[in-house]
């Protein structure tokens, strides 16, 4: 996962791993995960149209629950979000800025 933003390339951190070399850990790698709202499933790859494609993005989740906003059930768990926003309420420090 490298998403900060546009500021890495998105296969940054596969990069990283590649140019390390053997550092006793296998990295299991993997393109963009979306929500295919036709399949009613997650997927690298659909062949429906981009209409039904739904891209799953950690700014897009954040700035949801930033802004009190319920994601769908298919991007996170209604009980996650829930305690997430309410600790956001409640004054704690839910995301590093």
């Amino acid at each position: 996962h490298s998403g900060v933003g546009n500021f890495y390339e998105n296969d940054a951190a596969q990069k990283l791993f590649i140019d390390l070399g053997d550092i006793g850990i296998k990295p299991i790698f993997f393109n963009e995960v979306n929500y295919c709202k036709k399949c009613s499933d997650y997927t690298q790859a659909c062949d429906h149209g981009a209409e039904e494609i739904m891209r799953i993005t950690g700014t897009r989740g954040r700035d949801m629950i930033k802004n009190s906003e319920l994601p769908p059930d298919w991007y996170m768990r209604t009980d996650i979000s829930n305690y997430l926003i309410n600790e956001i309420k409640e004054g704690r420090k839910v995301f590093v800025d």
